[in-house]
């Protein structure tokens, strides 16, 4: 969630939200991220919030989720 000042809603453009589920090979939203994508005055901003696999060993797997 990101919140906006009720002054500054007009300048905000071009909003695109995401959600990518990768726990379970996709079947379960147990892992994955969300991103949303704006425009404030003319200038992009994207936030993403994810969680991956844990542990050294599953390196590898996060790399791969995050691509």
């Amino acid at each position: 969630m990101v919140y906006v000042k009720n002054t500054k809603v007009k300048a905000i453009t071009n909003v695109i939200k995401l959600k990518t589920m990768c726990g379970m090979k996709g079947f379960t939203g147990n892992k994955g991220a969300v991103s949303v994508r704006f425009e404030v005055y003319g200038k992009s901003m994207l936030f993403v919030n994810c969680h991956l696999e844990s542990g050294q060993e599953n390196n590898e797997g996060r790399i791969k989720n995050l691509k």
